[in-house]
């Protein structure tokens, strides 16, 4: 009854006790002592400061969206019967929009998933011999490593000639229900907010 964020009081918060050392040291995750998931912060704007390490919650009312570029919250489950997740509108890839899954643990720029590669024409991308591995994805999965002309969001470019990631079959797969998944990779030095009352995000 008393989680926070900083001063943010959040609602009362249902929480389950497992043990996450075993996964650090499996090295699935960072050195943590716990995961807040984006459920608790209902009807809140978190904002993931990259540029100076912050992390900010406030109440949605005291926080003001851009005029434009800004893109549209959606919570589809990842996979016919996987769990809800945080994807957003918004996003493209060589000026094609695409709706993607928010991954704060996957540590690469854009990764695109089979479905969507033909119809974006990024089919000799993902056929790059080329690889990186991502250890906090999957439990720690290699993908393929292609580049992209441009990967923007709202129109505004944020990396030219930028890295983009397709899946190998140890990756698990969304089922065709969004296009790929966006990463640290793309949000260095930036401000990335998600507004949960109003199912907005964007980009500063």
């Amino acid at each position: 009854t008393t989680a926070s964020v900083g001063k943010a009081l959040l609602r009362p918060v249902k929480f389950v006790v497992v043990n996450l050392q075993k996964f650090v040291t499996q090295g699935q995750i960072p050195p943590a002592q716990g995961l807040l998931s984006y459920t608790a912060l209902k009807d809140r704007v978190l904002t993931l400061d990259y540029g100076q390490h912050h992390v900010t919650v406030s109440d949605w009312a005291s926080v003001k969206a851009p005029a434009k570029n800004v893109g549209t919250l959606t919570y589809p489950t990842f996979g016919q019967d996987g769990p809800a997740i945080v994807a957003t509108t918004g996003f493209q890839v060589n000026g094609s929009p695409i709706t993607v899954q928010v991954d704060t643990l996957y540590g690469g720029t854009l990764l695109i998933y089979p479905t969507s590669v033909e119809k974006l024409g990024l089919t000799d991308q993902a056929h790059s011999s080329t690889t990186r591995r991502f250890p906090f994805t999957d439990g720690g999965v290699d993908m393929v490593e292609g580049k992209a002309l441009k990967e923007s969001f709202g129109g505004i470019d944020l990396l030219s000639e930028a890295p983009l990631y397709f899946a190998t079959p140890q990756v698990h797969l969304p089922d065709g229900r969004f296009d790929g998944t966006v990463g640290v990779g793309l949000f260095v030095g930036r401000r990335v907010t998600f507004d949960f009352r109003g199912n907005r995000f964007w980009i500063g």
